[in-house]
Formats: C-alpha cells, sequence, structure tokens
C-alpha cells in the first residue's frame, strides 16, 4: 500500500489514561475522515508515484560560513532530519560526486520504504549518505541496506515503529570490507579513528530511515527509552582471525560476493571468558547468560493469519533468516573452538540443544491467551501439573536457524551478544570501480 497514508499522534496509546487517547484522537478525527474518503494524490495506476522528484534545493545564509552551517544544521534538526549531530551540508556538488558512486540513474526508486512509506529514490539516499559523512563509494552499501530493510516489509515497520529499544545494524561481509577499510579489530563498533568508516555507514542508514522513511521520534519511532545504538552500528567479521569461511557463506552466498546484512539488534550484552580450555565450558557461557534475553517463544497461532509468508519476499534477490541471537564472537573464542576443529553451525547446535528453560515460562506467555489461540505443540501447557511445568525442559528457541555467529573484534576474550530480529541479506551491486 506505497500511496497509503498516515495520521499521526504523539503518544502510544497503550500507556496513557483514556481521556489522553480521547483527546488525541480526536484531534485527528477529521484528517481521518478526509484521508478515507479521498483519493490520494499519488494514485495513478501505475504503482507509486509520489516524491519521485528531484529534490528540492534550499539555502542558507549567516555573517560568515560558519554562521550559515549552524543555521543550516538547527533547521535539519528542528525539521527532524538530523541526529543531533553536526551534518555535512547536502550541496547539489557534493550529492552528484556522491551519486558517481553507483551506476544507477538518481531518480530510480530503490524501495517504498518502511515504516512510512517514503519513496526511497537513488538521489534521496545519496543526500543522507553525504549529511552521514560517506565517501562515494559507500552508497552502493545503503543501497543494499534499504533494500534489505524493504525486504522485511511488515517485520521491518514493527520493529521500526516499536517501544523497544530497536536499533538496525548493518553487517557488510566480502571483499568490500577490505576495500572500503570497515574496522574488524580492536574497538571495531568504535568510537575510534579506525572505524570511521563504520561509523559513517551505519548513520548513514539510519538517516535515510529518518529522511526518507519518516523514521523519527515521537512520529513513527515510538522508542519509550532509547538507545545511543541508533546512531550507528556498522561492522562486519574480521576475515585475519576467522577460523572458518566467510559468513555470507553460511547463507548462500559465494566467498567472495559483497553482501549487507540488516536486522535490528536490543539487549547488548558482554560474554567474557578467560579460562576455558575446551568448546563446552566456553559455550556454556552463551548457553547461561543469554538464555532469558529476548525470550520470544511462539506460542499464538495468530502470527501465522497476520503475517503472510509472501509478505516477507516483496525484494527481489533478498535472503530472509529467521531473528533471534547476534552473537559477535571474540577472536580468541572462535580460535578455540577452531583449535578443536569445530564448525561454525557446531556451536549453533551446541548452543540450542543446551539453551533450555522450564516449561513454566512458556506457560506463562500462554496465560492470558484464549485456548484457541494456541499452538497445538503447546495446548499440553494449559493441563499441565505445577511439577511438569517445573521440570519438564523446552528449547528457549525454535531452531538453530536462530543463532547467527560472526568473528568480530580484537584481543580479548569477550564477546558480545544482541537479540535481533528477521535478518535480511542483499547483494551489494551496482559499483562504479
Amino acid at each position: 500500500m506505497a500511496d497509503n497514508r498516515f495520521v499521526v499522534i504523539p503518544d502510544s496509546p497503550e500507556g496513557i489514561p483514556d481521556e489522553k487517547i480521547h483527546e488525541e484522537i480526536d484531534d485527528v478525527v477529521d484528517e481521518i475522515i478526509e484521508y478515507l474518503t479521498t483519493q490520494p494524490p499519488s494514485v495513478n495506476g501505475d504503482g507509486p508515484t509520489a516524491e519521485v522528484g528531484r529534490a528540492e534545493v534550499e539555502h542558507y545564509q549567516g555573517d560568515d560560513q560558519f554562521d550559515a552551517l549552524d543555521r543550516f544544521n538547527r533547521t535539519f534538526l528542528e525539521k527532524s532530519r538530523g541526529d543531533g549531530f553536526s551534518l555535512t551540508p547536502p550541496t547539489p556538488e557534493r550529492v552528484a560526486a556522491m551519486l558517481n558512486g553507483t551506476s544507477l540513474s538518481p531518480d530510480e526508486v530503490v524501495a517504498v520504504l518502511q515504516p512510512g512509506m517514503g519513496i526511497a529514490t537513488v538521489e534521496k539516499i545519496a543526500i543522507s549518505c553525504v549529511m552521514a559523512g560517506c565517501e562515494p563509494a559507500h552508497l552502493p552499501v545503503i543501497i543494499a541496506g534499504v533494500k534489505a530493510i524493504d525486504a522485511m516489509g511488515f517485520y521491518a515497520r514493527a520493529w521500526l515503529m516499536s517501544t523497544s529499544i530497536n536499533a538496525p545494524m548493518l553487517f557488510v561481509s566480502g571483499p568490500i570490507v577490505e576495500e572500503l577499510g570497515i574496522h574488524t579489530g580492536q574497538c571495531t563498533l568504535g568510537p575510534s579513528k579506525w572505524s570511521m568508516t563504520n561509523m559513517v555507514l551505519g548513520r548513514a542508514l539510519q538517516l535515510v530511515l529518518k529522511n526518507v522513511g519518516y523514521h523519527r521520534p515521537r512520529e513513527m519511532d515510538m522508542d519509550t527509552i532509547g538507545t545511543p545504538l541508533k546512531w550507528s552500528l556498522c561492522t562486519a567479521e574480521n576475515q585475519e582471525r576467522n577460523p572458518w569461511q566467510p559468513f555470507q557463506t553460511d547463507y548462500g552466498f559465494g566467498k567472495d560476493s559483497n553482501v549487507v546484512g540488516v536486522t535490528s539488534v536490543t539487549n547488548q550484552m558482554e560474554v567474557p571468558d578467560h579460562l576455558s580450555k575446551q568448546p563446552e565450558p566456553m559455550l556454556n557461557e552463551f548457553v547461561y547468560s543469554t538464555l532469558y534475553s529476548g525470550l520470544s517463544v511462539p506460542v499464538s497461532n495468530r502470527e501465522d493469519a497476520d503475517r503472510p509468508e509472501d509478505i516477507k519476499s516483496a525484494t527481489a534477490g533478498a535472503r530472509l533468516f529467521p531473528g533471534g541471537l547476534f552473537i559477535m564472537l571474540a577472536p580468541e573464542h572462535a580460535e578455540l573452538l577452531g583449535r578443536f576443529g569445530w564448525s561454525r553451525q557446531q556451536a549453533k547446535d551446541y548452543i540450542w540443544e543446551n539453551q533450555k528453560m522450564p516449561a513454566r515460562w512458556v506457560a506463562n506467555l500462554t496465560r492470558w491467551r484464549p485456548p484457541h489461540e494456541i499452538r497445538d505443540e503447546w495446548k499440553w501447557l494449559l493441563t499441565a501439573s505445577d511439577e511438569e511445568l517445573d521440570t519438564v525442559l523446552v528449547p528457549s528457541r525454535t531452531s538453530p536457524a536462530e543463532y547467527h555467529v560472526a568473528v568480530v573484534g580484537g584481543w580479548g576474550a569477550k564477546s558480545i551478544v544482541y537479540t535481533t530480529s528477521q535478518l535480511a541479506m542483499v547483494e551489494i551491486t551496482d559499483r562504479v570501480s
């Protein structure tokens, strides 16, 4: 529904008094009626056409160039176009130079971008890349990132508009990592002079979401508290210390393919282990420390009806994988597994097989649902005894496919784990060498 129009209220209705809900809805009722009874201006029978035209040029003046720059930044922030840090002005000359990084036409539509269904042309993506401090060679990476979000469809809209601390993460794979100088070692997630490319790439995707997808706080980003991860989150696998094949090969891409993975992350957790000398004790640290992290056992059958499978596959060439845990495995932890001949898949299998919890935790998820909404495999919980609920152990996640393991970072036996949404992966194309 690319031409659908949205009415925005300032608060999430789930947590405010009834009278406040009534007040905020009353303020937009006339707008709702107008949208329901009039034709969207961009509907012409041929798909989305709104806002495809070239971007307009704005002018900023001041006592000197620094004053003009300050006025530009203040205005862009007031209009929710920025992220609170200083922006690089997207002048026509800078945008034209950025567009030299791709063979695509400036007015080509890459996606109708969630959550606000903005028309993401190549030029509009380039504008945010300039603002973030990117170089022309970075543009195809962000275009691929936009395609990945587009591939998630409804699922991306859910986490982008969530009241949770969902932050989009870019994970880049392939020879392009070294070509662009994406830092994969010590302090890869920054801040540092070494991770500057990581910083601007992650920031660029965020600015595209704000300026094209209308992912703006208190408009369509309803995060209760927020997180600094939303400024920038981008990294890649440390190939020099990776004992396995490159990350993207586990997902059906070639060893020399350049790929962008996008997911949303929450619940950052450090998992240290300096002492283990064998794989099992080390992996047990992940088993127990992340057991209840972002737990989401599918007990309801409503999701199957509300989110049909075909809504996830609109973007050609994109590959989608289940959400769960994204494990940034410290090189020392990965090398320990490698010395004992363990594969990446064996590590995932071990964590999944051992990461179990009392059935009572799943029963808690069924408590407030009508019996007919409980999946068949969990209906036994409705009549289970207290002893069964406390002694029967069940897997905390559906399958090992919900664990994503990448070798990230430098020295120090400390890994990081994030709870993640669906992972979308798209090959980076249309580059200009």
